[in-house]
């Protein structure tokens, strides 16, 4: 005799979760409940993160310092100088631009009304072989502002918006398992977790809707 797929539910769920079974939607209760049971556990058990997953960042031991990399001071005086990204090609100066803009190098939000510069930017070496060394736009101050100078703690441009964040290995392949989406605010607890994994080498993160590079993050020198 075949059990019920309620009954089935039942086993994998709490026992709390039995009696949704008596309503129509009760084996949908239930399996979701047995689903949020398995993903608390591998929560706990792996380190993942995702947005259900908040209270599971707190951890009794201390987590991995880090190090925000400094935007190359090199590519923004070409930038603003010559007006040309590191490979030459054009860096568009935006006057009295009506919108705030993430610039990189002091890694504060620009306030509208203020100039830009827009330009191609890419955080990997220039003869990085991987296919993950992708090109994309940034944008920067369009006039003289200080180098980001608390390189242990995120940027504004990071904690004030929703992220995305990517780990990358020593071959700067891309570690699909570690990446997140993430809230500003809890974007550091991400990246300290993942850097005490030893495959993961250095950490990016990227605005969350169009995948604009922020910054890199590494452990703490």
């Amino acid at each position: 005799m075949r059990s019920s797929p309620c009954a089935s539910a039942s086993v994998r769920a709490s026992p709390s979760s039995w009696s949704a079974c008596d309503g129509p939607h009760g084996l949908k209760r239930a399996t979701s409940q047995a689903r949020r049971a398995i993903r608390k556990r591998v929560a706990l058990r792996f380190g993942a993160w995702h947005p259900g997953a908040r209270p599971f960042l707190q951890r009794s031991s201390p987590m991995a310092a880090f190090h925000v990399i400094p935007f190359p001071a090199d590519v923004v005086r070409a930038a603003r100088s010559q007006r040309v990204d590191p490979w030459g090609g054009a860096a568009r100066f935006l006057p009295a631009a009506d919108r705030s803009a993430p610039c990189r190098h002091c890694m504060s939000g620009t306030r509208p009304g203020g100039d830009l510069l827009l330009l191609k930017y890419s955080p990997f070496a220039a003869d990085s072989p991987s296919p993950y060394a992708e090109r994309g736009p940034i944008f920067l101050c369009g006039h003289d502002c200080a180098p980001y100078a608390t390189p242990s703690r995120l940027p504004e441009i990071v904690t004030t918006r929703q992220v995305n964040i990517r780990a990358y290995d020593a071959a700067d392949l891309m570690l699909y398992a570690h990446s997140h989406i993430a809230d500003g605010q809890d974007a550091g607890d991400v990246v300290a977790r993942l850097l005490e994994h030893a495959g993961v080498r250095r950490v990016h993160i990227r605005t969350a809707l169009h995948g604009c590079f922020l910054c890199e993050v590494q452990r703490a020198p």
